[in-house]
């Protein structure tokens, strides 16, 4: 605590977006910080968010350029689709104690941005039925009180920045190649709103979804808590754990260790020499001064990245290790390399796979 690991308290009232440019602000200096401390300048943020958190988290990876700066990001039961508790707050309200003695904070969640922000971006407001509709359209056509139809709108812009800003990161190679690693923890098998319904004026929270009940952690639905480019990713993590105790529950902490020690171990170490994929390698022998040089390289199996370690004997230039690119054709990669006259060793290498040489 203190060197290389910081909590990041929030004022949870406010727009996500402000509290990312704060958390902006205070994770690059931690990370400068240890960076210089340990010697590692290569050190990157691993960033755990439980709820709202994971929002705040996603907004500085994907909108203000943290995903250059990120290894891994852990959300913990983050609605990333939102969470009808939010409704009921702005429709029914919240109102504590009987009577005069009672306390009324139906005003204050109604005024506050972030909780408008938890409204559900998805299809889930039923009413006279209609077809399923999303919160801003309901609100705009007057089915739900309380609900302010602008507000609902610019928050659903917000997810809207998040989804944009992922979609155009994704197009970029260093993006996808050493972007951050998102890992979701959801929470399942807790009773969990996942529709609305209005009827005579009035909105009930309903524990199903077309029929069906799909579960959750008490708070946002199993369905929310995936974000939406990871939706066939198939890489959650589950709990059977309830929304207030999801980052306390024992197989959320076992999960977290794993994840924070799995680059210490080198699994090529334990892998049979037949299981791994087999480089095929196309080279010229020969090349003229001032001709680039041509190499393919084809994975016997799956799309590992490949490299090539160029190593000078007997000419004037360094040695070096580049990236190869994908070619034209199918299934193989390839590179285009201008080198100083002599012999070159150059050796083929992909994670997984056997290197091969010429």
């Amino acid at each position: 605590e203190g060197q290389n690991f910081y909590a990041f308290p929030y004022d949870w009232r406010r727009d996500n977006r402000v509290n990312a440019k704060r958390l902006e602000a205070q994770a690059m200096a931690w990370l400068k910080h240890w960076r210089a401390d340990s010697g590692n300048a290569d050190a990157k943020l691993v960033l755990i968010g439980h709820s709202m958190g994971g929002l705040i988290s996603r907004y500085f990876i994907e909108c203000l350029g943290g995903w250059q700066h990120t290894r891994t990001l852990l959300t913990l039961g983050t609605p990333h689709r939102g969470s009808l508790s939010a409704v009921g707050f702005l429709v029914n309200g919240m109102k504590k104690g009987i009577g005069p003695l009672g306390l009324d904070l139906s005003p204050l969640l109604r005024s506050m941005t972030s909780v408008y922000q938890l409204l559900p971006i998805y299809p889930c407001v039923a009413s006279g039925g209609a077809p399923l509709q999303r919160v801003a359209e309901a609100a705009q056509a007057g089915l739900l009180p309380h609900v302010d139809a602008s507000r609902a709108a610019a928050a659903r812009a917000f997810h809207q920045e998040i989804q944009d800003a992922q979609a155009l990161n994704a197009k970029s190679s260093e993006y996808l190649e050493r972007g951050p690693t998102l890992i979701p923890v959801v929470g399942i098998e807790q009773p969990t709103a996942q529709t609305a319904a209005v009827a005579g004026g009035k909105l009930s929270l309903q524990n199903s979804y077309e029929g069906r009940d799909l579960g959750g952690d008490g708070t946002v639905p199993r369905v929310s808590a995936t974000p939406i480019e990871m939706s066939e990713a198939k890489r959650e993590i589950y709990a059977a754990e309830s929304h207030g105790a999801l980052q306390n529950a024992d197989g959320t902490l076992a999960n977290l260790r794993g994840v924070l020690t799995r680059d210490k171990i080198d699994l090529r170490k334990f892998q049979r020499a037949e299981d791994a994929a087999m480089l095929t390698l196309d080279v010229d022998d020969v090349v003229l001064p001032g001709e680039a040089l041509t190499v393919r390289v084809r994975p016997s199996q799956g799309s590992p990245k490949v490299s090539l370690r160029l190593t000078p004997l007997g000419a004037a230039g360094t040695e070096s290790e580049e990236r190869l690119a994908r070619d034209t054709e199918p299934g193989w990669q390839r590179g285009r390399f201008a080198l100083e006259p002599g012999v070159w060793p150059i050796t083929a290498m992909a994670e997984g796979a056997n290197s091969v040489s010429e």
